[in-house]
């Protein structure tokens, strides 16, 4: 069952495949069992007719929202009036119930303990069993298991004839090891960092859930993620990622991407910013022109916190835009390309022009010579 706001589109989904059972009130799986039906377009309800041991699993309904929201569960398939019978045991133990689970039911020696059937759904199950004779007092304790939140009596039920002095009952039980989504720790996963080049990095991401989530790190845009070695790797895995002497290509956000089977994956993203002065590379350093030429000097910066950068002729003077000059900057991340366009040489544009970069850590310029 799912409840819908107006104006968007319900799908129903195997969670464990990512395969589309329906969407809105179209079937689009070819399993002639399957069936969508919907109480005026806010309550949705998915129908598995002649039900199969391969129907267990996980469903998963979505709302086309944004962001896209989900509601997962987990559907037990049981054999219809299976029973087990053990007479007279000190104990009797469901094992692997929902195959993580476990309920254990103590009870006096001379008693008969039948179980009946093991319904789960996501991370109840509910246990029917029966006890004779029937005890004048019957207490359902909590013994805080590791892996269940608590036991609770539903309620007395007969389900047929039963022998005289037979009672029969069903338990609620929420186990939390049953599966649950992952989720990551806002403490203690690494926020957004700021650091200098050529210190030591240390990102982590924690995260919860059942099973224990695996931690895989990735860079948000695909890039390859350097390492210390000269090598590149696609994703790091573990929950800590260390870089050593970090550079300006570490630089960028990057995903903590947390998963153990259960959907929906989840993600963190933490930017890593690596701050350091400024540097300048000239691939030119004399260039020949003639007078009426109209010719370009060009140099590179690289610097962050982002940089100043203006050029400045012989005698230390800025040069600005005119109908003479013409400065052009390029931003790209922590890289400018800057270009002096000079529309017509004269006499008195030879010489020796400086591209200036300036941040809060340094400055640096470099030299080109115009010569004749």
């Amino acid at each position: 069952m799912c409840f819908e706001f107006h104006l968007f589109q319900v799908a129903w989904l195997r969670g464990d495949t990512q395969t589309i059972l329906t969407i809105a009130s179209h079937v689009i799986t070819k399993n002639h069992r399957i069936g969508v039906t919907h109480s005026d377009h806010r309550t949705w309800f998915l129908h598995i007719r002649e039900m199969k041991e391969s129907d267990r699993g996980w469903y998963m309904c979505q709302i086309n929202t944004d962001p896209m929201k989900s509601q997962i569960g987990y559907l037990e398939v049981v054999e219809k009036g299976k029973m087990s019978e053990r007479e007279g045991p000190k104990e009797g133990n469901i094992k692997d119930l929902g195959k993580q689970g476990k309920l254990r039911i103590r009870h006096r020696r001379g008693l008969m303990l039948r179980f009946t059937h093991i319904s789960c759904f996501y991370w109840w199950c509910q246990i029917h069993f029966c006890l004779s004779p029937a005890p004048h007092s019957l207490r359902i304790t909590r013994k805080k298991p590791r892996n269940t939140n608590y036991y609770r009596l539903e309620s007395q039920y007969y389900s047929r004839p039963l022998p005289p002095d037979t009672i029969c009952l069903q338990v609620a039980a929420s186990f939390r090891s049953l599966g649950l989504p992952p989720d990551i720790l806002d403490y203690p996963t690494s926020t957004d960092m700021v650091v200098r080049e050529g210190t030591n990095v240390t990102l982590r991401c924690a995260a919860t859930g059942s099973p224990q989530p695996s931690i895989t790190w990735r860079r948000e845009g695909g890039e390859t993620i350097p390492l210390g070695n000269g090598q590149e790797v696609a994703s790091v895995e573990g929950p800590v990622f260390n870089i050593t002497r970090v550079n300006r290509l570490h630089m960028g956000p990057y995903l903590c991407i947390a998963s153990n089977g259960v959907p929906p994956t989840v993600s963190k993203r933490i930017m890593l910013i690596v701050q350091f002065p400024p540097m300048i590379w000239i691939q030119n350093q004399l260039v020949g022109a003639y007078e009426g030429q109209r010719i370009t000097l060009e140099c590179h910066s690289e610097a962050y916190p982002k940089s100043i950068n203006y050029w400045t002729k012989e005698k230390g003077e800025i040069i600005a835009q005119g109908s003479k000059y013409e400065p052009v900057l390029l931003d790209n991340a922590y890289k400018v390309h800057m270009k002096l366009t000079i529309r017509a040489v004269g006499p008195a544009d030879f010489g020796s022009y400086k591209c200036v970069s300036k941040n809060s850590l340094g400055d640096t310029d470099g030299s080109i010579k115009l010569y004749r």
